[in-house]
């Protein structure tokens, strides 16, 4: 049973497609390898392949190139969905793919065996902020205030709507979230949905 909402760049709709395709391999025994599921599933969605990794993954490509790559699990992450959604489509026809790419950018699929996750992380970054955060001011808003709270390090989700920040102890992470929605936003910034989640390896 899930609880991911629609337009929050959580892939919840990509996750369905490969439980959906998970679900006939098994129920028909129809013997597909997960390679091959994976390739079924790149022809329904960019982000259905990476559903059969099991876990954390880098990914390339189109999104066809799945890499797993196992991290190391020692945050907590508070994850904060506006009342709007981002349209995909949208807002892949706004971003900008430059041919020379920024310097620091890290890849995970290199970081394998690093020993913490706060190793990494001020590298990390989302070419879908700058324009989200410029169509939707309420983002900036949600981004201060997780960032206020003590997270290390706030990111979008996706293309958005989605955001969250990475919390070394549970303790914070646990005030940020019952700070969310309430006199922290001075009533300026309606939340839809907050979690507060620890990372997990998952089986496929």
């Amino acid at each position: 049973r899930k609880n991911i909402p629609i337009g929050a760049g959580l892939g919840g709709g990509s996750s369905d497609a490969a439980a959906f395709l998970a679900a006939m391999n098994r129920i028909f025994s129809l013997g597909l390898a997960r390679d091959e599921l994976m390739r079924l599933g790149a022809q329904v969605g960019s982000d259905v392949p990476f559903f059969f990794s099991g876990g954390s993954a880098a990914v390339f490509g189109r999104g066809e190139k799945v890499v797993p790559v196992r991290l190391p699990r020692d945050y907590w992450v508070v994850l904060v969905v506006p009342n709007f959604s981002v349209s995909t489509g949208w807002a892949y026809s706004r971003i900008r793919n430059y041919l020379t790419p920024p310097p620091g950018i890290t890849n995970l699929s290199c970081l394998e065996g690093v020993a913490s996750v706060f190793d990494f992380l001020d590298d990390c970054r989302n070419s879908f902020e700058a324009v989200v955060k410029g169509e939707y001011p309420q983002v900036n808003a949600l981004f201060a205030v997780l960032e206020n709270a003590g997270a290390e390090k706030v990111l979008l989700s996706g293309s958005g709507s989605a955001l969250f920040g990475v919390f070394r102890e549970r303790e914070k992470a646990q005030r940020a979230y019952d700070d969310i929605g309430g006199k922290a936003f001075g009533g300026s910034v309606e939340v839809a949905k907050k979690f507060l989640v620890s990372p997990v390896d998952i089986g496929f």
